[in-house]
């Protein structure tokens, strides 16, 4: 780099210079004429503000993207959700139509053997047997005896520890149902109902209570919950 003298100090200094080192002599007025520092400060203003109306732009059409992105992940957990506790509600109608078969199946006994009854369901765990050889006579067990021997059965118990492995299947879909979207809070509502029909029902079944009267009034008042109930519950997912 060449260096030449100012024609103000002398002093020596580059030749590409706009001015002095020394004492400030202005040397050329080229590139302040091209770039003035008017029209400097204009351009940066400009490029800040495309910059950021770039930002804003980015970050306006990335949080539409995620809203857009959270509304269809809130919708398939909602239709989820009701399939879900569609899906419940259909087993649990499962549930109590075995606790209706087995609840019915013990009444069937009870009154059999208390009324000295014949049924091809019941006899096995009613009747002793004919206790004359001159008669057709039937003699019956006592209905507690006869209510033990429908216990004591192998088929029964079964079916008995189905229903429980049942309620317990059904507690734990209830419990995964439990915190349910804001439009199907009713809905969830209307299944802790069915629900707590259903264990009313099932409780006929597992642990008979009550006299033979008051024991069938319970089922009947059991059967007849379950199945409004569930009635109600068809409407949440009807198309």
């Amino acid at each position: 780099m060449a260096l030449i003298k100012c024609p103000n100090c002398e002093k020596e200094i580059s030749e590409k210079a706009f001015q002095c080192i020394h004492c400030g002599f202005q040397l050329r007025e080229e590139e302040l004429v091209k770039n003035p520092p008017g029209k400097r400060k204009k351009g940066l203003i400009l490029t800040l503000a495309i910059l950021a109306f770039v930002l804003v732009a980015g970050s306006v059409a990335g949080i539409m993207v995620k809203r857009n992105m959270d509304e269809k992940k809130a919708e398939k957990e909602r239709a989820e959700y009701i399939a879900d506790l569609q899906t419940a509600a259909k087993d649990m109608l499962t549930g109590a139509y075995l606790a209706d078969d087995l609840s019915r199946l013990i009444h069937g006994v009870w009154y059999n053997a208390v009324y000295k009854k014949s049924d091809e369901a019941t006899d096995q765990y009613t009747q002793k047997g004919s206790w004359s050889r001159y008669d057709n006579e039937t003699e019956y067990y006592d209905f507690n005896t006869a209510l033990q021997n429908l216990q004591a059965d192998s088929g029964f118990q079964q079916r008995i520890s189905k229903l429980r492995q049942h309620q317990e299947t059904m507690q734990g879909m209830m419990k995964d149902l439990k915190n349910p979207p804001d439009e199907h809070k009713e809905a969830y509502d209307a299944l802790k109902e069915f629900y707590a029909a259903y264990i009313d029902l099932a409780g006929c079944a597992l642990n008979p209570m009550g006299n033979l009267t008051s024991y069938a009034s319970s089922v009947d008042k059991a059967v007849q919950d379950v199945s409004n109930c569930y009635k109600a519950m068809e409407m949440y997912w009807e198309d």
